[in-house]
């Protein structure tokens, strides 16, 4: 077997250049680039988890023009890089335009430039030039032409004609007056000998210049054309906007374009998203950002509650950060401490601070945590037969255990018999089930084949969307008091109604309750609608979550959730009270459950989890990681500490009607 181990790291090389001071008295100093670029490389390496070795940083007096092209060169032949690895160029500074030499094509015989720390000196009698765009846009195709195109350029920077605006007290703008004369020979060394007057342009450093060739990378640029990227309080508008909007998403589902209208609305600049491929997911899809919740927290004797628990998935050793506030959690500085918790109550943990009475005069009690890294994990057993076409599946596996992204489950290695899952080899990757609740209504092999030249990342993102369903879908509360479970005293019932117009507000259930105490539910595919109806005869308030987790293809969808508040969120499941779901007054919506076209069925469970405290759930739901697009389950309206926890599961199987006579087979 091959003994080496693929990175558990993002792939994603970047280069961040941040200039505040500039060598030349004619061009203001700027606050807040240094920052911004810092922000940014914070982002990377804390967010993202790309190591350090893969980030180039220059920053002021390093940011010289020579070294800035170097480090642009540099990705070409970076033997690092593999071809689509995700490449990043960022630049905050001030930006420019200049008249375009006689023979360089221009639509408006302008070229837009980015200064470097020492653009206007003279060196050995040469005067040091900006980076025209023509030049950075050959750089950017070299790029492409040898490690793909899935490169990002973020800038920063003021590149349109205006500079007349009047510019507000604490703003400053990232423009200089370019008063050199750029030379026609200016970087030809860089420039194939053919290029000259019919040579394309490939990047718009500005905004507004649709000159096409933006094949080889996405622009997310800070203004449209005639504005200026601005700075206030020490800070670029246009990158603290888009980092507080990158923060926490899961960036596997935004695009870029999409990107620029989830940031909010910024004063007098109108950033832009250009590009060939604005329309693709972040990085392509290659850099996984998972979604993050932060908890209350609060400090008393020295004691540090975490208002996290058993029901959230905290185990003893779990590792949190804890920070002063929300505002300083998602700005870009640093946690306070780390702990490590050792006492887990059903929705708290708690650790025993060291904290002296100075540390609690500073930064008060009340502080906000989250999860770093968790704790003990329970084992998903897995086979794996020693065949070299397994190779792939081995290392990501060992792989991701050291990485900085774990798995919610500790995978094993396992013989068949006692195995949960197996990965085996039929003309791709298939993994088969060793579940007896699942194996019993016909399911032994999940419908979807992982095909040979699956590379290690998206391996990888598979077994993490394995141990995320199994952990999720398994876990329960293992610490239930002497006073009854909760589970004991709420039922879930599910009940058909016909489709109804979309303007029809009258949607009420019909016949039975379909949900079996001892078979769970079993339906015949039709075009009838669901809805669901909980029932809390206990004598407590609660706060509820309905999931469908889908066992052909690992998904997860969110039902209903309680809603979120700032403060105080009243329990939607009162005490002796029902909540109904999709139909009434409880809110969500009416689903339809469907089979597959290439399947005879599908199997799956509804897991309802109870809590007498309100909780976050909203890091549950996950699209398949098996990329399968159809569904089974389609919305068919649109959604609109010393607690108790606990967790109702059904199985739910839906069969197409020819099929629900006959024998279950082996697999859908």
């Amino acid at each position: 077997m091959n003994d080496h181990v693929q990175s558990e790291y993002p792939k994603l090389f970047a280069l961040t250049i941040g200039i505040n001071q500039y060598s030349n008295p004619c061009y203001r100093h700027l606050q807040g680039c240094v920052a911004d670029t810092d922000a940014v490389d914070a982002f990377l390496l804390e967010e993202l988890g790309v190591p350090e070795a893969q980030i180039t940083s220059l920053r002021d007096s390093q940011a010289t023009r020579h070294p800035i092209i170097k480090a642009i060169e540099s990705f070409i032949v970076d033997h690092r890089i593999e071809e689509n690895n995700p490449i990043l160029i960022y630049f905050a500074g001030h930006g420019s335009e200049a008249k375009s030499p006689a023979g360089w094509f221009s639509e408006d015989s302008k070229s837009q430039l980015l200064i470097p720390y020492d653009c206007g000196e003279i060196v050995e009698g040469q005067t040091i030039h900006g980076i025209p765009d023509r030049t950075f846009g050959w750089l950017l195709k070299q790029i492409a032409d040898s490690k793909g195109h899935n490169i990002s350029v973020v800038l920063d920077s003021c590149c349109s004609g205006s500079g007349t605006r009047a510019i507000p007290e604490l703003l400053v703008a990232r423009k200089v007056n370019y008063n050199l004369e750029l030379p026609y020979n200016l970087d030809d060394r860089l420039h194939p000998k053919h290029s000259g007057e019919t040579g394309s342009k490939e990047i718009h450093i500005a905004p507004g210049f649709d000159n096409g060739g933006l094949k080889s990378h996405v622009l997310l640029a800070a203004c449209g054309s005639g504005e200026l990227a601005r700075e206030t309080h020490g800070r670029g508008a246009f990158t603290q906007a888009l980092l507080d909007t990158l923060h926490g998403r899961n960036i596997q589902k935004i695009t870029y374009s999409n990107l620029l209208h989830l940031m909010p609305a910024l004063s007098m600049q109108n950033p832009q998203c250009e590009g060939a491929y604005k329309n693709r997911i972040i990085f392509d899809g290659k850099v996984p950002l998972h979604h993050r919740i932060i908890y209350k927290t609060s400090l008393d004797s020295r004691t540090l509650k975490i208002c996290a628990g058993a029901a959230h998935g905290i185990t003893a050793g779990s590792k949190f950060s804890i920070w002063r506030n929300d505002g300083s959690y998602l700005g870009n500085g640093r946690p306070l401490t780390t702990v490590v918790v050792g006492i887990i109550n059903p929705l708290s943990s708690v650790v025993t601070s060291d904290f002296d009475e100075t540390f609690i005069s500073v930064n008060g009690t009340c502080f906000v945590a989250e999860l770093i890294e968790p704790g003990k994990a329970p084992d998903l057993r897995v086979y794996i037969p020693p065949d070299p076409q397994m190779n792939v599946v081995f290392n990501s596996l060992f792989g991701m255990q050291r990485g900085p992204d774990k798995a919610i489950m500790n995978f094993i290695l396992s013989t068949i018999e006692n195995a949960h899952f197996s990965i085996v080899w039929e003309n791709g990757f298939c993994i088969d089930i060793h579940d007896l609740e699942v194996n019993q209504h016909g399911l032994k092999r999940l419908p979807h084949v992982i095909p040979l030249g699956t590379d290690a990342f998206m391996m990888r993102k598979i077994f993490h969307g394995l141990a995320h369903y199994e952990y999720h879908l398994r876990r329960s509360n293992t610490m239930q008091s002497r006073r009854s479970p909760l589970r004991k005293n709420v039922s879930l019932e599910i009940y058909r109604t016909p489709p109804y117009s979309r303007t029809d507000v009258s949607i009420s259930p019909q016949g039975t309750n379909l949900n079996d105490p001892e078979k769970g539910i079993e339906l015949i595919q039709d075009d009838s609608w669901y809805v669901f109806k909980l029932n809390n005869q206990t004598t407590v308030d609660l706060y509820p979550a309905l999931f469908y987790f889908d066992n052909c293809d690992l998904s997860i969808h969110s039902l209903y959730e309680p809603p979120s508040g700032q403060n105080k969120v009243d329990p939607p499941l009162k005490a002796g009270q029902s909540l109904t779901i999709g139909y009434g007054g409880g809110g969500g919506v009416p689903y339809v459950f469907n089979v597959r076209q290439s399947q005879a069925f599908e199997i799956g469970f509804l897991k309802l989890f109870l809590a007498t405290e309100y909780l976050d759930f909203s890091n549950i739901g996950q699209d398949s990681p098996l990329e399968i697009n159809s569904r089974s389950m389609e919305q068919f309206l649109s959604k609109r500490t010393s607690g108790q926890w606990d967790t109702i599961l059904v199985p739910f199987v839906v069969r197409k009607r020819s099929f629900s006579s006959g024998t279950a087979t082996d697999s859908p």
